[in-house]
């Protein structure tokens, strides 16, 4: 993983929030807004590269948009963007122009509790 909530970047130990590029997204998850942090001796690594981000899902798209750009402040060139599940549709919105660099392996719709268990939102199908 290259951006993280404080994970190892290729042997780069976690890092301080004064030693890190910071991006600031919502967080549909939790109230506020989350941090995604990279460090910034990992910059050399991106700076001028070409990059794919990978995540597992994208709903909302926040987190990835997030990710994208805090990988292109770093100096590199996001080609491409891949998941396995996308979620509903809320993300296309979300991320613009760079949907167009998803990948996924599959998508998925929202659900809704009914009174037979759980069905999928028509809208939310591609």
């Amino acid at each position: 993983m290259l951006i993280s909530h404080g994970s190892h970047i290729r042997g780069i130990s976690s890092c301080k929030k004064g030693d890190a590029l910071v991006q600031r997204i919502p967080s549909i998850t939790s109230k506020g807004e989350q941090r995604l942090l990279l460090d910034r001796r990992a910059i050399p690594l991106l700076a001028g590269k070409r990059v794919v981000v990978v995540d597992d899902v994208v709903a909302s798209g926040s987190s990835l948009k997030g990710s994208v750009e805090l990988v292109r402040n770093a100096g590199a060139e996001v080609v491409g963007i891949g998941v396995i599940f996308t979620e509903a549709r809320d993300w296309q919105e979300t991320l613009g122009p760079d949907r167009a660099l998803i990948h996924s392996l599959a998508h998925i719709p929202q659900f809704t509790p009914g009174k037979d268990g759980w069905k999928p939102i028509p809208e939310t199908f591609l």
